[in-house]
């Protein structure tokens, strides 16, 4: 394997045109077009609103009609990031698995699939479409409860747009949500159902103010490109806690954020030519730059010893070998 087949260099970036064809081949083409003609037939044919999908923990995930990432976490078979998610719980081995934030939580999904290997799960998500789900799955799972709201580097109140496919933006254009305005702008498939004023809050905050005695052993951050914020606004809590961090984000900024608090940053990243072969990677400040899914940070202490870094390969008809890569990081 040469490592040049996973840096991403002026000769091999994709067009946008083709981040189609890169999705279908990390998924594979027959798991993503069997699964989403049975899931067509659930919801037009049999009028299903809430079809349930079984998670690789034997956890139980709620997919909603109306929500674009449940669907895609259905006909994807739960291959959603490749299976660093995997690693991420890898890294928590021999650790105490007290409290996970699940930030940008959505309808649930990381909450649901994680659900077995934390004592406690709290979720953010500030979209008043996801209400629902998220209350559903408050009544299924006793140790999930969730906030209504923004996080953020800053307590203050914004107004928000709501979606009616469960996203939900900042209305105002100030410098730290520049980028997610964009991403915004770019993701947008809904219509706008509501406007309402919504709080932003830290991590610190409302940890510190809630939780103060109890540990935070795993962050999930995924909030559509305000995710260094976000964890800006929980430093106090990093630094004290130690957990393990899966973020939506690979700057050089967060890599040298994570080594200034002795972190190190990995991410499972494809193969440029084969997109559904996967190698695990360290993020380094350099300028290395790879096709990949979300980093997890970990405290230098806790990183496992025996790394697995070989090559897992999988195929173009049924993409990422989630099999192997379960079986390497459990």
């Amino acid at each position: 394997m040469d490592k040049n087949d996973y840096e991403i260099n002026e000769k091999n970036i994709l067009p946008t045109a083709f981040s189609k064809l890169l999705y279908l081949n990390q998924r594979g083409y027959i798991n993503v077009f069997f699964r989403s003609i049975y899931l067509g037939i659930l919801k037009k044919i049999f009028n299903k609103k809430i079809i349930k999908f079984k998670t690789i923990y034997n956890t139980n995930y709620n997919c909603f009609h109306w929500d674009h990432a449940s669907s895609s976490v259905f006909y994807s078979n739960g291959n959603l990031e490749w299976g660093i998610e995997y690693f991420f719980i890898q890294t928590l081995k021999n650790r105490q698995r007290n409290i996970f934030l699940d930030v940008g939580c959505h309808t649930g999904y990381f909450s649901c699939l994680f659900n077995s290997h934390f004592k406690k799960i709290i979720g953010f998500e500030p979209s008043s479409k996801c209400v629902e789900p998220l209350e559903l799955l408050k009544k299924e799972y006793k140790n999930f409860t969730y906030f209504n709201c923004f996080l953020g580097n800053s307590n203050k109140t914004v107004v928000s747009k709501q979606y009616d496919d469960g996203k939900a933006f900042i209305k105002e254009n100030t410098k730290d949500i520049q980028s997610l305005q964009l991403q915004a702008i770019s993701s947008q498939r809904g219509k706008v159902i509501d406007e309402k004023n919504i709080e932003v809050k830290t991590i610190d905050e409302i940890m510190l103010n809630n939780y103060d005695s109890q540990n935070i052993s795993a962050i999930k951050i995924d909030v559509d490109g305000i995710d260094l914020e976000v964890l800006k606004g929980g430093l106090q809590i990093i630094k004290r806690d130690r957990p393990s961090i899966m973020i939506e984000n690979d700057s050089m900024e967060l890599r040298s954020l994570m080594r200034k608090i002795n972190y190190r940053t990995f991410t499972l990243a494809a193969n440029v030519n084969k997109p559904y072969n996967v190698c695990l990677k360290e993020l380094t400040n350099n300028d290395n730059k790879f096709w990949n899914t979300n980093s997890v940070c970990v405290p230098e202490e806790h990183v496992p010893k025996d790394l697995y870094t070989k090559e897992i390969k999988g195929n173009f008809l049924f993409g990422i070998n989630r099999k192997i890569i379960f079986e390497k990081f459990s």
